[in-house]
């Protein structure tokens, strides 16, 4: 951008002053008095919100104006050459001319680009590159899912944002388990294997670019839990077995069915004798079963139905409680009892079922 004083010189402007003029990007000239004086006039000053903190340096190596642009000044010549049309877009704006890591409107102080400066902001100069805003810090809102599948992939993403919309952010694991992934754009992924079920502590960083760089952490907990397509993944070629895995299916012939080999955490390729002891009868004649049950599924539960015979036509359903006698084993102890006591039933027999989520 040009501003210049009066210019005094003989005679009248020739075509080849005017040109000259032009091509600096002026408004235009004007005759004053007798003597021919010509008056340019900064008109590309008024036209970026906030022009008149730098003048024709916004666009301009010489402060005065004139001469060579810098990176804003190109940009501008880019969009509109030498023509007097208005150029400031939320466009413009939006990027980041002299490669400092603030959009142009923000370092004019009108950063969504409607020509309508916030009032008070701080002005640097958008065409060069050591003139720039405090670099503010960013910030990690969260990650898209916590409950990840032991045995199958987990996917999610961090959401991370910074007040200096045109700085690169870059997000890397602090701590966490050694499966999963973090890559520099924030997406979470890995295979978790069984041993993982729990709560596991992921302490995630964001960087920015600025000048000097600003990082926020977020620690998340991520659950890892079971379910039975991941403990089938484990066990089974898939999709090849398919029919192999499904849970009535009894690949060893132990008599424990898929879906109870899940449950009971037993391995459903090597025969299992049932790891409970059998049913006794308590002190009021009920009989009473206790089995111990996998923890890290919190689809998962049981039922013992109860029928005065084996062709349980009409059942009923045991009184059921629920302990942990040793926490942290992965199991808990399922305690079913017959609300009919012994010598009140010429015969009675269980049938446990176990239900799940897919």
């Amino acid at each position: 951008m040009v501003r210049m004083r009066t210019v005094p010189f003989g005679g009248h402007p020739g075509a080849a002053w005017m040109a000259a003029l032009r091509a600096l990007g002026l408004l235009g000239w004007m005759a004053a008095g007798s003597g021919g004086l010509l008056e340019a006039r900064d008109f590309r000053v008024n036209q970026i919100p906030n022009g008149h903190v730098f003048m024709c340096a916004n666009c301009h190596i010489n402060p005065a104006g004139g001469g060579a642009r810098n990176a804003f000044g190109n940009r501008v010549f880019q969009l509109v050459g030498t023509s007097s049309r208005p150029f400031w877009t939320p466009a413009l704006a939006a990027e980041d001319s002299d490669g400092d890591s603030y959009c142009n409107g923000e370092e004019l102080g009108d950063p969504d680009g409607d020509g309508v400066p916030i009032p008070g902001a701080p002005v640097t100069n958008p065409g060069v590159s050591t003139s720039r805003p405090a670099n503010a810090q960013p910030m990690l809102a969260g990650v898209s899912s916590t409950t990840a599948v032991w045995g199958l992939p987990f996917n999610a993403t961090a959401t991370a944002s910074d007040p200096n919309a045109c700085q690169r952010l870059t997000i890397s694991k602090v701590e966490g388990p050694a499966w999963l992934a973090v890559s520099t754009n924030g997406v979470l992924s890995g295979i978790p294997p069984e041993s993982a079920s729990g709560t596991n502590t992921v302490v995630l960083r964001v960087t920015d670019n600025g000048s000097p760089p600003q990082s926020a952490q977020l620690s998340v907990q991520l659950l890892v839990v079971a379910r039975y397509g991941g403990w089938q993944a484990q066990y089974f070629s898939l999709p090849q077995e398919a029919a192999l895995a499904a849970p009535e299916t009894d690949p060893d012939g132990d008599g424990l069915s898929n879906a109870a080999e899940y449950a009971l955490r037993t391995h459903p390729r090597q025969p299992n004798a049932p790891p409970w002891e059998p049913p006794i009868l308590d002190a009021q004649g009920r009989l009473t079963l206790s089995v111990p049950l996998r923890d890290d599924d919190p689809t998962l539960s049981a039922r013992l139905e109860l029928s005065g015979s084996l062709s349980f036509q009409q059942t009923s359903l045991a009184d059921t409680t629920v302990t942990d006698p040793n926490p942290g084993d992965g199991r808990k102890l399922w305690h079913f009892t017959d609300p009919v006591p012994r010598t009140n039933a010429a015969a009675r027999f269980g049938r446990l079922r176990v239900l799940f989520e897919p």
